[in-house]
């Protein structure tokens, strides 16, 4: 079972040239939330699929028992593009602190871009930037969102362990660790929220 610990952080746009500079490189992402339902189970081949397009076959016993049971209880699924041609599905669960269980699989990019395009998706675009801090293996994730979300930035870094001592640097600001309305889902839906 995948299990992803991490946490999550605004930025404040100021910020933004110091990150730039420090970062070690620069990915540009493309991610879209079928709504919930559209992920179909085909319990016979241990897959998903969407528009009765096979996505994924053989999840091991164990990872599909989770799988089923996340997607039964509401959870959604995230489609991920990394540019040019990387894809991903990912199905995660609700938050408990700072985890949350967590499914990727590669996937077909240009498959699953015409399905989120043909049948418009929420989704949102962003250049994710990467930062090492000094003396440190810790890697961030800053997240600077264009389109519908532009100026929001969200730094995120993934742990070792639940209570692993990270440095914060100095441009993070309040953390939003398992706020759901600033999850990357919430905000294709819904847009930044106010408060």
């Amino acid at each position: 079972m995948g299990i992803e610990i991490e946490r999550r952080f605004l930025v404040d746009e100021a910020h933004i040239d110091e990150i730039i500079k420090g970062a070690t490189k620069s990915l540009s992402l493309s991610q879209w939330y079928p709504p919930i339902g559209t992920i179909e189970m085909i319990p016979e081949r241990q897959g998903l699929a969407i528009s009765s397009r096979i996505l994924i076959e053989g999840i091991p016993d164990n990872e599909w028992r989770e799988v089923c049971t996340l997607l039964s209880r509401g959870s959604g699924a995230r489609i991920r593009i990394r540019k040019p041609v990387e894809g991903w599905l990912t199905i995660k669960g609700k938050w408990e602190g700072v985890l949350r269980k967590e499914f990727e699989w590669p996937v077909d990019a240009a498959i699953t871009q015409q399905l989120a395009e043909r049948d418009e998706w929420p989704g949102l675009s962003k250049r994710r930037l990467l930062w090492t801090a000094n003396n440190s293996e810790d890697i961030w994730e800053i997240d600077v969102f264009n389109g519908a979300q532009e100026g929001l930035i969200i730094a995120e870094i993934e742990l070792g362990h639940e209570n692993q001592h990270i440095e914060l640097p100095t441009w993070v600001g309040e953390e939003i660790t398992g706020i759901d309305k600033w999850g990357n889902c919430s905000l294709a839906m819904n847009g930044i929220p106010k408060s």
